[in-house]
């Protein structure tokens, strides 16, 4: 299976997916989400397929047969002209050799786009240093149990906290994250946590891996967004669990939302 058999595969399971979504999505538990988000990235990665005779490729001339039969579409002799046209010129080397150099060229311009900002984080978290209020923020997620190691930093260059790493994860705050009110401190620090205890940042290098080779495919970029706001989403519910239900209202209001991205 090309790559383009999978983009177009994948695509139709994020279409089904976010459809369910839009009607489920207060229905069901939030982890099914992931789980399904999961099957897609597995079939975006594995390149093999079940062989069927039921599949999208031939479901298409199926129906447009169905139709011609009961006269509601009509085929002639063109279109069959057409579709081998259409097929021989898809099959000409010179063609597929074009078409190679465009998607090339779209994955090293992702490429470079992204490493930018993975560079950007990296020299912020080099730059940044270590404070009283960092110290303190470690013993305050200790004292709720969560004793991932993380490293918390602050940084003068940015105004929103970040989560930051895989091998070595940490948070990056911002340097007058000490004037925060203290509900909005304690939310932040659990919502970062739980990104770095999901490993959400090396879920993004595989989402975003994905992006670059896919990049022609708009599905991918619509299944893109919505896999960024599903783990903001999963984070917010994580901290709604840990806090209670006496501060949930604190944390639902407009000073402490923390739809923040993760880099």
């Amino acid at each position: 299976m090309d790559s383009f058999d999978m983009s177009l595969m994948a695509a139709v399971m994020i279409v089904i997916i976010i459809v369910m979504r839009k009607f489920l999505i207060n229905k069901i538990p939030h982890q099914i989400w992931t789980i399904l988000w999961f099957l897609v990235i597995v079939r975006m990665y594995i390149p093999y397929k079940i062989e069927t005779k039921f599949n999208f490729y031939n479901g298409v001339y199926h129906i447009r047969r169905m139709l011609a039969e009961n006269d509601l579409l009509k085929i002639g002799y063109q279109e069959y002209y057409f579709d081998r046209v259409l097929q021989n010129f898809l099959n000409s080397p010179s063609v597929k050799w074009a078409l190679f150099f465009i998607w090339a060229t779209g994955v090293i311009f992702m490429l470079r786009y992204f490493c930018k900002d993975f560079g950007l984080a990296k020299t912020l978290w080099r730059k940044s240093e270590k404070s009283i209020t960092c110290e303190h923020s470690q013993r305050f997620l200790w004292t709720f149990g969560l004793n991932k190691k993380v490293e918390i930093r602050q940084s003068d260059e940015i105004n929103m906290p970040l989560a930051y790493g895989v091998i070595h994860p940490g948070i990056l705050l911002p340097m007058d994250f000490e004037d925060y009110s203290r509900p909005a401190m304690r939310h932040i620090l659990f919502h970062e946590y739980f990104h770095l205890k999901y490993m959400h940042p090396l879920l993004q290098i595989v989402v975003i891996s994905i992006l670059c080779i896919n990049w022609f495919n708009p599905i991918i970029w619509v299944w893109y967004h919505y896999m960024n706001r599903d783990m903001e989403i999963a984070c917010d519910r994580h901290v709604l669990d840990l806090i209670g239900k006496n501060e949930r209202e604190s944390y639902a209001h407009p000073d402490c939302i923390l739809d923040l991205p993760c880099p």
